[in-house]
């Protein structure tokens, strides 16, 4: 991928899995952990993918999208539901800034985040079903 001289390399898919979405965040976290210093942003779009917009960054993913309006890509949350998402995801992931990094790669990647996986998971699906 650094071979094409872009400036930040994205890979954006619709997933049908939870599993294609984790192997997604595995790839951005491999690559991360390899030094390469060529941003990558990684994302999947459509209901499973939802959750890759809030987590990516945790994998080294390097941006997000969200809207300010109507979604323009399929699974794409509105910046301020995205900035209330990402700030409770920030806060269960560091409470208190008392886990250090390692101790969370060291973590097979179907373990680490499952508790919140699921946490956001009940979230997005209360707030479709609040929406729709």
């Amino acid at each position: 991928m650094e071979a094409l001289e872009a400036d930040i390399l994205k890979i954006a898919y619709r997933a049908r899995t939870g599993e294609e979405v984790l192997r997604l965040m595995d790839l951005a976290r491999k690559r991360e952990a390899s030094g390469v210093r060529q941003p990558l942003i990684a994302l999947s779009m459509g209901e499973q993918g939802r959750i890759s917009r809030m987590i990516g960054e945790s994998y080294g993913s390097f941006a997000t999208f969200a809207s300010s309006g109507e979604a323009t890509a399929p699974g794409q949350i509105h910046a301020v539901e995205m900035y209330r998402l990402l700030t409770g995801f920030h806060r269960m992931l560091r409470p208190g800034e008392k886990r250090g990094p390692s101790e969370v790669e060291d973590q097979p990647l179907s373990h680490r985040f499952h508790g919140q996986w699921q946490e956001l998971s009940r979230s997005l699906s209360s707030q479709t079903a609040c929406s729709g």
